[in-house]
Parts: C-alpha cells; sequence; structure tokens
C-alpha cells in the first residue's frame, strides 16, 4: 500500500543512506551525505529536493551542484553527529595517486 503523505517535511534533516549514488552520476556516491528538505513531489512515491548542509558540501567540494531530487527511500532522518561521507574506490584510488607523485618529488 502506497503512502499518501511524504515520510519527511519541508525544513526536515536527513541523510542519504549507504550505497545511494547520485541518480544522474552512478559513479558518485551520495551515502552519509547530509542536507534539508527543500522541496517534496506532491504525489507518491514521493522525491525530495536536497539542499547539501556546509559539513557536506566543505568534505566533498569537488560536487557542482548545491541541491539534488532523491527518492524517499534512499533517505533517512539525520539526527546529528558527525558527517560520514561514503567515498567510491576510485576517489580513494586517485589520492593514492596522488600521494604517491607526491613522495616521488624531490625535496626543495
Amino acid at each position: 500500500m502506497t503512502r499518501k503523505t511524504p515520510c519527511y517535511e519541508i525544513g526536515a534533516f536527513v541523510q542519504v543512506k549507504t550505497g545511494t549514488s547520485d541518480p544522474n552520476y552512478p559513479e558518485i556516491l551520495l551515502g552519509g551525505w547530509v542536507g534539508f528538505v527543500c522541496e517534496v513531489t506532491e504525489n507518491p512515491p514521493f522525491r525530495y529536493l536536497i539542499h547539501w548542509n556546509d559539513e557536506t558540501m566543505q568534505k566533498w567540494r569537488r560536487f557542482w551542484r548545491r541541491e539534488i531530487w532523491l527518492r524517499e527511500v534512499d533517505l533517512e532522518r539525520y539526527d546529528g553527529g558527525p558527517v560520514s561521507i561514503e567515498l567510491p574506490a576510485s576517489a580513494w584510488a586517485g589520492f593514492a595517486t596522488c600521494c604517491e607523485m607526491q613522495h616521488q618529488l624531490p625535496h626543495m
């Protein structure tokens, strides 16, 4: 049975569930990202326009969008605490490559 009212109201702080990726860019994982609901679709299945909070934006500066539409199933209520952002394996590989290159540079 489909619920007739949205689970989250405008202004609610939400966190993206682990394993959720950007609907338009599947290589970008959004798990752990935190923001607040700016807008809700009128009819089920409900979708939410999420505006990322400052801590999320500071941790993932390469992300160019401040807002994103997500499905209700991708979200959970955020009750505070540190923002722990899920990164794809490719991001860690890039970080490791960068570190290796820095160690190979001559010291000045």
